[in-house]
């Protein structure tokens, strides 16, 4: 470990005190930045999950230590990210469905503003799973719907594959086998299949997507579905951007109203509303 770099680490943290409640807390980020800067360093309490108390908010968030947990948290409840989103006059939502809910923490931000909406979270990676049931406590039941798997164009054995990103940047790959029972192998639906699972005759007030990619293929394919969607939050990857986004939506169908995009570097979110939709069954 270089001793400049070190100080730099513990400099560049002083400024993130003011976000937790407890000198534990800011300790706690200390030595997850450091895990991070060191990833080969044989130091205790790796990927340990924690509890971590923010300001202003009571209930805990559990975070693993040496991982991306902590920029979700910052992204969702430091930058707020959704802030926009939550602007929009969703009216009474009933049912979210989250396609790529990581470790819960959007789940707990839909709880917190709409706390009568059911939501079907959907999330791959079995780790991120385990610290998305800490973080909201009601997930598995009536109110949280888990399904540990992935929302493809068209199901297909795939496997998860890990990204530079950390936990939050999982994406999926077609295996060479076509085993189902191989360990890697993922569960995967398409749309029409995970909606009649669940809410075969409901309207999806809000379907966030944040999926590393998949989505090309999702909307690539999505004229089945996409009719019984009010809202959307979907974050695009890579190549795929807002024009292709939209050409796809065209070709679909469905009419769609763009009501804000960011565009970054290998990003862009969208967040868009169907028109004409709103008079199924809830």
């Amino acid at each position: 470990m270089n001793l400049s770099t070190l100080k730099r680490i513990v400099r560049d943290c002083q400024a993130e005190r003011n976000e937790f409640a407890r000198n534990r807390d800011w300790i706690l980020r200390l030595y997850d930045r450091l895990l991070t800067r060191w990833p080969r360093a044989s130091l205790p309490f790796r990927k340990k999950a924690c509890r971590v108390y923010k300001k202003g908010i009571a209930e805990p968030f559990f975070l693993r230590l040496g991982s991306s947990d902590w920029h979700v948290l910052k992204e969702i409840y430091v930058r707020n990210e959704y802030d926009t989103l939550l602007k929009c006059d969703l009216g009474k939502p009933r049912w979210i469905v989250d396609l790529g809910s990581n470790i819960g923490l959007s789940l707990r931000l839909w709880r917190e503003h709409y706390p009568e909406v059911r939501i079907i979270a959907v999330e791959p990676d079995a780790d991120n799973m385990r610290v998305l049931r800490l973080n909201v406590p009601e997930s598995g039941g009536d109110k949280v719907i888990l399904e540990q798997a992935c929302v493809l164009g068209r199901v297909r054995p795939v496997q998860l594959q890990g990204g530079a990103g950390g936990e939050w940047a999982y994406s999926v790959k077609d295996m060479a086998s076509a085993s189902s029972d191989a360990p890697e192998t993922v569960a995967a639906f398409t749309m029409p299949e995970l909606l009649q699972r669940h809410c075969a005759d409901a309207m999806i007030d809000l379907l966030k997507c944040d999926i590393e990619g998949t989505e090309a293929e999702l909307f690539r394919n999505c004229g089945a579905w996409l009719q019984k969607v009010r809202f959307g939050l979907v974050e695009l990857h890579g190549r795929y951007g807002l024009k292709d986004f939209e050409r796809d939506i065209a070709d679909s169908g469905v009419p769609i109203d763009v009501l804000w995009s960011d565009q970054g570097v290998d990003f862009c979110f969208v967040i868009f509303r169907t028109r004409g939709v709103g008079n199924g069954k809830q």
